[in-house]
């Protein structure tokens, strides 16, 4: 069959409109990508957040200033031979009574590490830290980032002054053990600074140490005016912590720094990424729009009051990004935050439960019996009733007071981690920290399980 010379021409003209076609709908491709992420950058900006590692604030803080020059200097006095029952493999149950070992063991850490203890002490009067994060080239890696020199030793730390919070308390210098307690939320607040995301968890993991300590030191509490021991903690320090375990604004901040951070971090490893590439650019433009984005709506759960909260915009961000779409070349250092935001809200109600602790301490103490209810105690030792942070209708912290295994009076304190209220009851065992389980959280007022003479009034 003959074809004409016309038709021959027609098929290298329509490949040549193919090519032009795919060009312009690339250039267009590139345009958009381009300008949704300058604004996506643009709007980051308007609030003076950072958007890049470089933006964030890593000037130095001189030394005699600096907070964590002092805990860095506290760490290098620990002995590393003797160290506290918590951070040995010594086994026993994180109440009293403890065994002898635990008395043995305290005691020689006490001796070996007493340099440590002013210094820990002296950094408490400054609120600043730095641990000497500085930033990298783009695409750094967040251990070149953050020196490796504090996150685990000061998990040490941590321990060694949770267990001088209890060490004190049984050798009746409840005002020491009232002062151990501030030095250890002092280090949690200073570890999550400049630390990214992972200082943040550290930091919580201490604060829970510092509430696990207080819960168990709560129940008989010596207080100055109800106790005539010499070294009885002075109530206004108890009100002074109280207020502290409420107070949510420092820990909304630490969250929000953090996961700002933590979206920098992300954001430079897609852009690191974005600039490499040249056909596929705007794809990674798009990823770098979506990483912002998602890293946004985390930043938002975050700085939310309660859990439920936090996860109907944690939700809203995945359901977002789940949509098919061509711009997945990236990745984010944090992968689903679920268990993050649980987290931080266990954290949360740990606060504020052992706040309601000590405030039944002080109304037993000037009443010689236990709240009929928590309401009773705003206004003199309460601000308000702490809410379950778990609860999206803003339910009360829950007390009841019931009868031990023992027949005797225990009165206890609870939350619901799952948001829904439960009728379960308490174990037959004391309940002093958290227990790994969704079901209710409950926290012991009392020492119900030790005989009567060893329970102080």
């Amino acid at each position: 069959m003959h074809r004409s010379p016309g038709r021959r021409k027609i098929k290298p003209i329509a490949i040549a409109a193919a090519f032009v076609a795919l060009i312009l709908a690339w250039v267009s491709w590139a345009y958009i990508a381009h300008l949704r992420l300058q604004k996506a950058i643009a709007e980051i900006s308007a609030r003076h957040e950072p958007v890049y590692i470089s933006d964030l604030d890593f000037s130095p803080i001189p030394n005699n200033r600096n907070a964590a020059f002092y805990y860095l200097s506290a760490i290098a006095a620990m002995s590393n031979i003797i160290v506290s029952p918590s951070y040995s493999n010594l086994v026993y149950s994180g109440y009293p009574p403890f065994p002898p070992a635990w008395y043995q063991m305290m005691g020689h850490a006490m001796t070996a590490d007493q340099a440590v203890f002013p210094l820990v002490r002296t950094a408490r009067a400054f609120e600043a830290a730095d641990w000497g994060a500085r930033p990298g080239p783009p695409g750094s890696s967040l251990s070149s980032i953050i020196p490796p020199n504090y996150l685990s030793p000061t998990r040490q730390l941590a321990c060694l002054i949770g267990d001088a919070i209890e060490y004190a308390h049984l050798r009746s210098n409840d005002a020491e053990a009232i002062r151990y307690t501030f030095d250890l939320f002092h280090l949690a607040d200073c570890v999550d600074q400049r630390g990214f995301l992972i200082g943040e968890l550290v930091g919580v993991g201490i604060k829970a140490i510092a509430a696990d300590r207080i819960q168990a030191i709560a129940p008989d509490l010596q207080v100055q005016g109800d106790s005539d021991a010499r070294h009885a903690a002075p109530r206004a320090a108890v009100m002074q912590l109280i207020n502290h375990l409420l107070d949510d604004k420092q820990e909304l901040r630490s969250r929000k720094e953090a996961m700002i951070a933590e979206r920098a971090l992300d954001f430079d490893h897609a852009m690191l990424v974005r600039d490499k590439a040249t056909v596929l650019r705007p794809m990674l433009d798009l990823d770098a729009v979506r990483v912002l984005g998602k890293s946004e709506h985390l930043v938002q759960a975050m700085s939310q009051s309660n859990y439920p909260a936090a996860m109907a915009l944690d939700g809203a961000a995945y359901a977002n990004s789940n949509a098919i779409r061509l711009s997945r070349m990236g990745s984010e250092t944090v992968a689903h935050p679920t268990q993050l935001i649980q987290i931080e809200f266990r954290s949360v109600a740990e606060r504020r439960v052992t706040a309601v602790s000590l405030a039944v301490r002080l109304y037993r103490a000037d009443h010689g019996q236990w709240p009929a209810s928590l309401k009773i105690l705003v206004g003199q030792y309460l601000p308000s009733v702490p809410e379950d942070p778990f609860s999206a209708t803003h339910q009360p912290i829950g007390y009841a007071v019931l009868r031990a295994p023992n027949g005797s009076v225990r009165p206890l304190v609870y939350f619901d981690p799952n948001g829904v209220p439960s009728v379960s009851r308490p174990p037959n065992s004391p309940c002093i920290g958290w227990v790994s389980s969704s079901a209710r959280q409950w926290r012991d007022l009392s020492l119900w399980w030790l005989p009567a003479p060893a329970t102080k009034p």
